[in-house]
C-alpha cells in the first residue's frame, strides 16, 4: 500500500501535471478534476494503478476514484501541486451552493417527481448544462 503522498504524486503526473489542471475538488470517494486537455491524461496508467479503483470521465470532469481516504490524498495533492484557493474547496461545498435553488422543487414533489419536474424544465440551458447535472452527480456518483 502506497502512502497518500505517493498516490497524489502518481495521480497528478498521470493527469498531465499541475499545468493541465484547471481545478480539482473531491467528494466522498473521488478526486474530480477539470482538465485543460483530457487527451494529456493517461487513463490506462491510472486504471492499472493498484491504489486507483477506476477512472470515470463524465460531465466535463475527469474523476479518479480513490476510495474513502480520498480527503487525505486530496490534502497531499493540493500540497504537492500548490494549487490556488479555488481548488481547495470540496465538491460538497461547491455543489451545496448550486443545489439551494433546487430544494423547493424536491420539497414539493419528492425525489422521483422532483427529478421528473427538473427534466421537464431542463430546456433552460443553465439548468440542463449545470445545476441538474451537479445534482445528478452528487446523488448518483458519490
Amino acid at each position: 500500500m502506497s502512502t497518500n503522498k505517493e498516490i497524489a504524486v502518481r495521480v497528478l503526473d498521470a493527469v498531465g501535471g499541475k499545468e493541465n489542471v484547471n481545478s480539482v475538488v473531491h467528494c466522498a470517494t473521488r478526486l474530480r478534476f477539470k482538465l485543460k486537455d483530457e487527451e494529456k491524461a493517461d487513463t490506462n496508467r491510472l486504471n492499472q494503478d493498484d491504489d486507483v479503483i477506476q477512472v470515470v470521465q463524465s460531465g466535463g470532469q475527469y474523476q479518479v476514484v480513490i476510495g474513502s481516504h480520498v480527503s487525505d490524498v486530496y490534502r497531499e495533492l493540493t500540497g504537492v501541486a500548490n494549487f490556488d484557493g479555488e481548488s481547495e474547496k470540496s465538491a460538497e461545498s461547491i455543489d451545496r451552493y448550486h443545489l439551494i435553488d433546487l430544494y423547493p422543487i424536491f420539497r414539493r414533489n419528492g425525489w422521483g417527481r422532483g427529478s421528473q419536474r427538473i427534466s421537464d424544465i431542463s430546456s433552460d440551458d443553465e439548468l440542463a448544462g449545470g445545476r441538474f447535472w451537479r445534482l445528478h452527480g452528487l446523488v448518483c456518483h458519490c
